[in-house]
């Protein structure tokens, strides 16, 4: 708890300069304080670094026993409340439209929805996750979002051994970037930090959005029901 900080704090003042310093977009994760609240949240930082705004996970797994596959307990609410600050896209100079999920999120597909409804052209999606069945469906799960809402995602993992956690664990890394045709156009590696590029164009969104049609021949009307199921 004691690594919490607030949004501005001294952590988003560091960023803010490397923003300025590099005149680049900067999606940065932190343990965020707000009064006695913590949240898991990433600050957006624009080229100038200015704080464009912020995204607090939505979505807070808690679970708290080992299942039969051995993996252990996962119970993130003991460190972090749920979101409040819903879906936000923000908007960057360069013409690009940008949202955030963190982690646990890119198993919720409503969540990217909202993201592409929104007119987000790239989802960013910071992750630090290590489990082997995680593995197998990391890039398929942020491809299909990347097809479903035809935007760019920048799927972000953590690599390497967990420094101070528990003793063999070690992180896949893996990190991609998928096109609006979910074509995988970047990926990194499993075993060390690395430095990934992509060109993100925000026609292509719009042109696969104007060919495929998913957003113009949807059914709200018939989706209504989703809220009364449990």
């Amino acid at each position: 708890f004691e690594t919490a900080e607030p949004i501005p704090g001294p952590s988003v003042d560091r960023l803010a300069r490397v923003a300025r310093e590099t005149g680049t977009v900067v999606v940065y994760p932190l343990y965020e304080k707000d009064g006695n609240t913590l949240y898991n949240t990433a600050a957006v930082l624009g080229p100038d670094g200015r704080l464009l705004g912020k995204y607090r996970k939505m979505s807070i797994p808690q679970i708290l026993r080992t299942v039969t596959s051995g993996e252990t307990p996962a119970d993130e609410r003991f460190f972090f409340a749920p979101g409040n600050l819903g879906f936000p896209v923000f908007d960057t100079p360069f013409g690009v439209r940008l949202g955030v999920l963190i982690c646990y999120d890119r198993h919720f597909p409503e969540a990217a929805r909202i993201l592409g409804l929104k007119g987000a052209h790239l989802v960013v999606v910071p992750t630090a996750t290590y489990r082997d069945w995680i593995r197998e469906v990391w890039e398929v799960e942020l491809r299909g979002h990347a097809v479903a809402n035809m935007f760019y995602v920048g799927g972000v993992n953590k690599v390497g051994p967990d420094v101070g956690g528990p003793a063999g664990r070690s992180y896949f890394g893996s990190a991609v970037f998928i096109d609006p045709r979910g074509n995988v156009i970047g990926r990194a590696g499993d075993k060390a930090d690395e430095i990934l590029y992509a060109d993100i164009d925000p026609r292509a969104c719009d042109d696969t959005r104007d060919l495929w049609g998913f957003f113009k021949f949807r059914r709200p009307d018939a989706y209504g029901e989703i809220l009364g199921l449990a």
